[in-house]
């Protein structure tokens, strides 16, 4: 489970809670990847920011392969 927390939050905008909630909500890593927007805002209580993030993490490798400033 630490494994998972570490990976989970280190997607921009997640913190240990909206890691749980994904845990408990949607499962593996795997299946949160392949969620959509409407489906994380659907069944978690994510923000729909995050829920935008989350899936431009996991799509779009212009984003999650920037350099992160800060």
């Amino acid at each position: 489970m630490e494994i998972y927390l570490q990976v989970v939050t280190s997607i921009p905008g997640v913190d240990s809670h909206g890691a749980n909630v994904l845990n408990q909500t949607i499962g593996s890593i795997e299946a949160i990847a392949k969620s959509s927007k409407e489906y994380l805002q659907e069944t978690t209580d994510l923000s729909p920011t995050t829920a935008e993030t989350i899936t431009r993490f996991f799509r779009d490798p212009k984003f999650y392969l920037a350099p992160k400033i800060g």
